[in-house]
């Protein structure tokens, strides 16, 4: 197929396309801005993607539809939602929507509690981003984080956070770069850095005017705070008190901590009303951490030792689940390490690919070297040969000429020896007919008995065997043997179509070969053109200088 009827296809199969593509790229284009209009017009969309659409176009609206819903706080674990775009984007399509189908997979397998597939999705998204592109880095770093803090593997969650709060610094995003250190707090905070839990909270927050803004980070502000090995109750009964006056809604495990810090500030009176309404034995783990430090503050030990075997219980899950995240960073590390060897496979095979060029072009090299060589030495033997062809095209130019003398000499021989042949049997035949004229005018029927009986007897002569024979070796002794040749080119060709050869030969009309051979004229016409026909189809054009002896 020519260039330009590709072209024109590729631009009928776009322009068959173009308009559904042209309002997913709008939709794309404003997306970020306006997450809620864009699902709205997505929604509306899905009946028609979905009837015979491209599978280009089913993959856009796919990833376009999870981007949607996640930017709009809408979790799901549907991973048919996103599947169009996965299975599209995994071979065709840009860097760019690759990268991002990973990551929102990744954000779907998050929320379907699939960590370690949710880690390699968000790795793959990674691994397709630029250096540079500071902000989704810093996006798929964070998410890997929460990934490994959500099974309990706080040390990896704290190096993929502190890449996501680099990434953001380094663009300047205010907003992500707070929500990276408030990552960053929670995980040292778990792995009891305080002091780096605090520095870090502190920042988020920015002073306790400035809470309201930061309400998120007031509680694990405020539980840190009570975590140094000397309580700073006093400070944390003030923020507790800030989120009171600004109506942030405290969790079981806040107003537990909370009650801790007033008992220390020797605020009884305020402590229990706070853990009445709690009750005496919370349902929350982390709330009755602080409930048996209340309960032993007040002297109650036989609550602390019901709270102990309460958050004993729960630390049998906890350790279980420590366990757990050995096996499920083993097997983070083996995907990773699939992933790593899949990688060096596909980097050793363009190494391969490329040795293997390297090695055909030094190999054309050699054979071009080679070829060259043999190409000046073809050059040089065709000069010779040339020049010998020159001197034998010249010899046979030569020869040419007198062979062509001497055939012309055979050739008048030859017609002048078919001429006296045809001018006897002729000469013959017409006497015959003048004695049948003349004697027409006699009526004697003795004449014309004897004028019969001498024609038949001519006629009977000339088809004996004999006659047959001598007339065959007449004419091969004349013309180069070609009766002969024709017996042998032709063997089904019988005597009586050699004897009409041998007529046509030596010159006879259709009249007296009709009465020769005792068939009509129109036999003789039919027969001479059959017999034509069939001599002049033999190979390589043998026969050709025959032809006029076919002549009617």
């Amino acid at each position: 197929m020519k260039p330009l009827s590709l072209i024109i296809l590729l631009a009928f199969a776009l322009s068959c396309t173009s308009p559904v593509m042209k309002q997913l790229e709008e939709i794309d284009s404003f997306l970020a801005d306006n997450p809620k209009e864009a699902l709205s017009q997505l929604e509306g969309m899905k009946e028609g993607v979905g009837q015979g659409a491209s599978r280009r176009v089913a993959a856009k609206h796919s990833l376009l539809y999870s981007i949607a819903l996640d930017k709009c706080y809408i979790d799901t674990a549907d991973l048919s939602i996103i599947q169009p775009a996965v299975d599209y984007y995994s071979r065709h399509g840009a860097n760019v929507d690759k990268k991002r189908m990973h990551y929102y997979h990744g954000c779907i397998l998050e929320n379907a509690k699939d960590y370690q597939k949710a880690i390699f999705a968000f790795e793959k998204a990674l691994s397709l981003s630029g250096t540079e592109d500071y902000y989704f880095n810093g996006l798929a770093y964070s998410a890997i984080g929460r990934m490994y803090q959500s099974s309990h593997n706080d040390k990896e969650a704290l190096a993929y956070a502190e890449k996501a709060l680099e990434s953001f610094v380094a663009i300047g995003h205010m907003e992500n770069t707070r929500s990276a250190k408030y990552a960053l707090g929670i995980i040292n905070h778990n792995l009891r850095d305080f002091d780096s839990a605090d520095s870090l909270l502190r920042e988020v927050i920015g002073g306790l005017d400035s809470l309201q803004y930061r309400k998120y980070a007031a509680g694990q502000f405020a539980r840190n705070l009570m975590c140094f090995q000397h309580a700073r109750s006093s400070e944390a009964v003030k923020v507790y008190e800030k989120m009171q006056d600004l109506g942030i809604p405290m969790s079981s495990e806040d107003k537990s901590c909370f009650a801790y810090a007033l008992l220390l500030e020797r605020e009884k009176s305020r402590a229990e009303q706070l853990l009445s309404e709690l009750g005496r034995i919370p349902t929350d783990h982390k709330a009755q951490v602080w409930r048996r430090l209340a309960a032993i503050h007040e002297g109650d030990y036989e609550l602390a030792h019901i709270l102990v075997e309460q958050i004993r219980s729960y630390e049998d899950v906890y350790i279980k689940e420590k366990l757990e995240q050995s096996l499920f960073k083993a097997q983070s590390e083996n995907s990773r390490l699939i992933a790593e060897n899949a990688d060096q496979g596909r980097r050793l095979a363009i190494i391969s690919a490329i040795l293997v060029s390297l090695l055909f072009i030094l190999l054309s090299v050699v054979i071009g070297i080679i070829a060259a060589r043999k190409r000046r030495e073809s050059e040089n033997e065709i000069k010779r040969l040339i020049s010998a062809a020159e001197e034998s095209t010249r010899m046979l130019t030569d020869m040419e000429n007198e062979l062509k003398k001497t055939k012309d000499h055979q050739e008048e021989a030859l017609s002048q020896l078919r001429v006296s042949y045809v001018s006897l049997f002729r000469k013959q035949f017409e006497q015959i007919s003048k004695a049948f004229d003349s004697n027409n005018l006699v009526d004697s029927r003795e004449i014309r008995e004897r004028l019969y009986k001498t024609v038949d007897n001519l006629l009977v002569s000339l088809s004996e065997p004999s006659s047959q024979k001598t007339l065959e070796q007449m004419i091969d002794n004349h013309m180069s043997g070609i009766i002969t040749s024709i017996r042998a080119d032709f063997p089904k060709l019988t005597d009586d179509d050699i004897r009409f050869l041998c007529y046509l030969i030596m010159g006879f009309d259709n009249t007296s070969i009709s009465v020769l051979m005792n068939i009509s004229r129109e036999n003789v016409r039919v027969k001479r053109h059959r017999l034509k026909n069939r001599i002049m189809s033999y190979e390589n054009g043998k026969y050709q200088d025959f032809l006029p002896c076919f002549s009617c």
